[in-house]
C-alpha cells in the first residue's frame, strides 16, 4: 500500500489476503494447499508493502 491513497485495488488484495489467511485455518488441507496458500499470501503482503 505505502504512502499513496487506499484504492479499490488494495482493499481486493486485503480480502483476498484476509480470505487466505482464514482458509489456513481449515483442517482439512493438504500440505500442498497449505503450502500454496501461504505463498500467495506472502505474494500479496509483497506487492502491498507489507513484507
Amino acid at each position: 500500500m505505502g504512502t499513496g491513497s487506499y484504492t479499490c485495488k488494495d482493499y481486493r488484495e486485503e480480502m483476498m489476503m484476509l480470505g487466505l489467511q482464514k482458509r489456513l485455518h481449515d483442517k482439512n488441507l493438504s500440505d500442498a494447499e497449505r503450502h500454496a496458500i501461504t505463498k500467495q499470501i506472502k505474494e500479496i503482503k509483497k506487492k502491498m508493502g507489507m513484507d
